[in-house]
């Protein structure tokens, strides 16, 4: 029935084309004959082109005034056969393109499913519900990853009809009679032509590392997916959103493609030579800012109320930097701008210190539990007590803390030192990260508006930046530790924790003062933070994830990019940065050359050892861990003896 309805609709379409031209050729004809029979008449030396449906204009710049009433009477009669042929031509046409609507209506009314809304199911339902109730997956995020195998209406009305007095064996079955595996909704997919090796490769002089990169390169063959034919078809059924191009997945439990793991996974993939597939990611983001008017957090509907930390505008400078190709800028621009109008939204952007700065936040729009992790927030708000208003209040800021990225962290609780997550008050807190990457999209926005000629937005953007920067500046440097601080709504007080966060500004060049780069970088090396492993991500054990004792990938190349890059960068500096790049291309080193693995995250103080704590068992791939790995090696390639080896 689905393809039947589709015929129709194409028949259709094409009905409206070809009617519509022939009316149009029609129409146009008998004006041509009129117009120049007109002009005949009043003896006017024009030539009137059939196709003009401008009003004639004198030479004063007034219409000219003609009586044409006048003039056609003596073939009025000729003329009015023509427009009655016309005429009679647009009814039949309308008559048809009726008969059409009317079939396809008929036949699709009963089958489509295309008008039905997968998260019916999968973000807010009495089977999710009762799937999570009973706990029949050990992970919350298996249940909603299962296609469907008929509409959403239909699930939910079969499940209704037994859902009451429901056990849990009956439940398990309903699920496994009327869903199909995770993962079977997208294909695996490997590059037509594979590079043998990253573009850096035959650079690298150590024999361990360069073997080292070469097998993490290959990774990308086990993480590239496209998604499945049957999605487009039937997206209803499914909820992965489908995107035309193929992509790079971190790998374990995260089956499908995630907004900000992505911009390392892409420094990776240039790295590797693979441009096309850095283009195609690109178009898959812009597919999707131009469906939600943002990129959520990752490729599924029940990500639809959240985004990630804004990173796009990096990747496309990365790719345009690497490849020059400047037309994806043409591409780019209306979506990074749409894309800065969602984090500039009045949930999200806030005014500070008595409106006299404008700074940005974390914001969900949900208060409802994450359907991925349906279970734990439950439990989560049985365990708080909540009810009502503070329910609703404390789903909405732990769904704004997976938008951060840093799921979870006592970084997002309360500020007396907390260690449980029922006090978290994310959207309570300005962070300094965040508002380090608007201030970088607004300087990318700034340059791609200059190249693509509008001096106009790039001047508009260029001031916003530099007024971002000068509210970072003010109010979430502290001068006295030397280092930057996230900020608490309503006041405009700082945080006292110290994460990696508070040295994120180096990377941006917030500051091109030498002394004060050098100030914090010795803040960096005096906090605590910096272990054998890498850097600690809070300096507290909570046994959440972006705590102590994990050190994430992700967070050591920013500081190391910060430390080595920075445009007030001294030698100083640049040692430092090559000190944490080696203990984070060594931890890397030696938890593969165990295990032959990449993880998501490591154990700071204890080099090779994989991280731990948080909602779900480590997770291998990885695809973020593979990007650094192969971003930060080739930056030192030749050198890795030099620095690395002592």
């Amino acid at each position: 029935p689905t393809s039947l309805q589709t015929l129709f609709i194409g028949c259709l379409r094409l009905c409206v084309a070809v009617t519509g031209l022939f009316c149009s050729q029609i129409f146009s004809k008998v004006k041509h004959m009129e117009d120049h029979q007109v002009a005949d008449e009043i003896d006017l030396d024009v030539d009137v082109d059939a196709g003009d449906c401008e009003p004639l204009i004198d030479s004063s710049g007034s219409s000219a005034d003609f009586d044409f009433g006048a003039a056609t009477s003596a073939k009025d009669h000729s003329r009015w056969s023509k427009r009655t042929l016309a005429i009679l031509f647009a009814i039949m046409g309308f008559a048809g393109i009726l008969l059409a609507v009317v079939l396809a209506t008929a036949l699709g009314g009963t089958h489509s499913n295309e008008t039905e809304d997968p998260c019916t199911v999968y973000c807010n339902s009495t089977l999710l519900r009762a799937v999570n109730t009973f706990s029949l997956f050990p992970d919350s995020k298996t249940f909603v990853d299962m296609p469907m195998k008929s509409r959403p209406s239909t699930i939910l009305q079969k499940f209704a009809e037994i859902s009451q007095n429901a056990t849990k064996a009956q439940v398990l079955a309903f699920v496994q009679e009327h869903f199909d595996q995770p993962g079977s909704d997208q294909i695996s997919w490997t590059p037509a032509t594979f590079p043998e090796a990253p573009t850096y490769w035959n650079s690298i002089q150590n024999a361990t590392l360069k073997a080292f990169v070469k097998d993490v390169h290959h990774l990308w063959k086990m993480l590239g997916r496209q998604t499945a034919p049957k999605v487009f078809e039937v997206p209803s059924q499914y909820s992965l959103i489908p995107v035309p191009h193929p992509y790079v997945v971190p790998g374990g439990r995260f089956r499908e493609m995630y907004y900000w793991d992505t911009f390392w996974v892409c420094r990776g993939l240039l790295r590797s030579g693979l441009d096309d597939l850095v283009w195609s990611i690109l178009q898959n983001f812009f597919s999707l800012i131009d469906r939600y008017g943002f990129v959520p957090n990752g490729g599924r509907v029940y990500y639809h109320t959240r985004s990630q930390p804004p990173l796009l505008s990096e990747m496309v400078m990365d790719y345009v930097t690497t490849t020059g190709n400047v037309t994806l800028l043409e591409d780019a621009w209306p979506r990074l701008v749409r894309e800065y109008a969602y984090w500039n939204s009045t949930q999200k952007s806030v005014t500070m210190c008595k409106g006299q700065h404008r700074l940005t936040r974390y914001y969900a729009n949900t208060t409802l539990p994450r359907p991925e992790s349906y279970r734990e927030d439950a439990t989560l708000a049985a365990q708080a007590g909540a009810h009502g208003a503070a329910r609703e209040a404390l789903f909405r800021n732990i769904a704004t803390g997976a938008e951060t990225g840093w799921d979870f962290s006592t970084r997002w609780l309360s500020g007396d030192g907390s260690t449980n997550l029922t006090t978290i008050s994310t959207t309570n807190i300005v962070p300094i990260d965040l508002n380090v990457f608007m201030m970088r999209m607004e300087q990318h926005l700034a340059t791609i508006a200059q190249l693509l000629s509008n001096t106009t937005a790039s001047f508009a953007f260029s001031r916003a930046a530099q007024q971002r920067q000068d509210s970072i500046n003010e109010l979430m440097y502290d001068s006295t530790a030397g280092l930057w601080r996230d900020l608490v709504l309503p006041t405009c007080a700082q945080r006292m924790e110290v994460t990696p966060a508070s040295f994120i500004p180096l990377w941006a060049n917030v500051s091109v003062d030498s002394s004060t780069m050098e100030r914090a970088a010795q803040a960096l090396n005096d906090s605590g933070l910096v272990q054998p492993g890498g850097i600690l991500t809070t300096l507290r054990n909570s046994s959440q994830q972006w705590d102590s004792p994990n050190a994430w990938p992700p967070l050591q190349w920013l500081l190391i990019e910060g430390l080595r890059t920075n445009e007030a960068t001294t030698s100083v500096l640049k040692t430092w940065g090559n000190t944490i790049l080696c203990h984070t291309i060594n931890t890397m080193l030696i938890g593969y050359s165990r295990t032959s693995y990449m993880f998501e995250k490591y154990n700071a103080f204890v080099p090779g050892a994989h991280g731990g704590g948080g909602e779900y068992t480590p997770q291998l791939g990885f695809g973020w861990t593979n990007g650094v790995l192969l971003d930060l090696a080739g930056s030192i390639a030749g050198h890795y003896d030099e620095l690395c080896i002592h």
